[in-house]
Order: C-alpha cells, then sequence, then structure tokens
C-alpha cells in the first residue's frame, strides 16, 4: 500500500522530481491501494500513466491527479522529460471537514475522476496553490495545519469550479460548471 502519513499527523506533502527520463523504467513495484488517507498531486511536467482495477488514465503535465480510497493501482513512468510532480496525502480528519465545507456528494465525486484538466491559466493558479502548500508544510509552524487545511478547500473547490469537462481519452472539451449539493 502507499506509505500512509505518520500516525498523529494532518498532512504529508512531498515533491518528486525525477530528471532526464533517467527512470523511465520506474513504475510502482505492485499494485497498492490508499486505505488510510486521501492523496491529490499536481503534475507540474512530465507524465506518467496509471493502471488499475477500474481502468487505465495517464496523467499529464498539468493535470490534478486524484486516487479514490481503496482502488487498487500502479504507476509507470511514461516521458523522457524531467518528472516533476506534488503530491499531498491528508486524513480522514481534514477529509471530513472539506466534505463538511463543500458537502460529501460533491467530494466523492471529485474523488471518483481520478483526474481533472484545467486551462493554462488555472494550471498556473493551482500550481501556486500546491507550491504554497509545500511551502507551509515544511515550514511547520503552530499554524500550519490550518492554513494547510484552508488551502486544500480552496484548491478542491477551485478545480471543481474551473474544471474543462474531458472525455475518458482525456480529450479536453468546453468549461463546465459543476453543481454539487
Amino acid at each position: 500500500m502507499p506509505r500512509p502519513i505518520k500516525d498523529g499527523n494532518n498532512f504529508e506533502i512531498n515533491r518528486s522530481i525525477v530528471y532526464n527520463g533517467k527512470d523511465i523504467n520506474f513504475h510502482m513495484p505492485s499494485m497498492s491501494a490508499c486505505i488510510k488517507h486521501y492523496e491529490i498531486g499536481f503534475q507540474i511536467s512530465g507524465s506518467h500513466h496509471v493502471y488499475s482495477t477500474d481502468g487505465e488514465w495517464d496523467i499529464l503535465s498539468g493535470y490534478v491527479g486524484t486516487m479514490p480510497l481503496g482502488l487498487q493501482h500502479q504507476t509507470f513512468y511514461t516521458s523522457n522529460e524531467t518528472h516533476n510532480s506534488i503530491l499531498i496525502k491528508y486524513s480522514f480528519d481534514i477529509a471530513d471537514y472539506i466534505k463538511s465545507e463543500i458537502s460529501a456528494v460533491a467530494f466523492n465525486r471529485f474523488y471518483a475522476e481520478k483526474y481533472h484538466i484545467l486551462n493554462q491559466e488555472d494550471q498556473q493558479v493551482v500550481r501556486n496553490i500546491f507550491e504554497k502548500m509545500l511551502t507551509e508544510y515544511n515550514i511547520n509552524s503552530p499554524y500550519s495545519d490550518s492554513k494547510l487545511k484552508a488551502l486544500l478547500t480552496y484548491l478542491i473547490i477551485f478545480i471543481i469550479e474551473h474544471e474543462l469537462s474531458h472525455d475518458i481519452n482525456g480529450s479536453q472539451g468546453k468549461k463546465i460548471n459543476k453543481k454539487y449539493q
């Protein structure tokens, strides 16, 4: 299973950088599932392919990826360019807070989609939020958890409001306004 966040922590945020495709053959050694935390990631550059018990999809540069709880999956790098991404793991307590803010239905739909496509301007906004969250996580002040919870809630709402529609092959369509109640 993916390494869970440490007991007593609400967040774990890290950047992964693999230069010049040196690990183009990198892949998760076996299928695993998130069962003790939620994950959301932003693919800054490079790409990877996800194979799961629920299908296959590509996470391309600029995409936001999510992994539903319990979904068995395996990841493979698929590009020779630098693979740069930020991954946020967070506790069930944080997820419960977000669900109370946006509704459990909206939260569950957000995670059911597995990846989210934004236009370039919105990608930059999302990247900035991920970068702010990584910086705040590394500062680790007495207020970091509160700031991270607020930023994560804003991030998810922003993506829901600004996501472009896409089909199974990831082609982009017009912007859609999702109303989750």
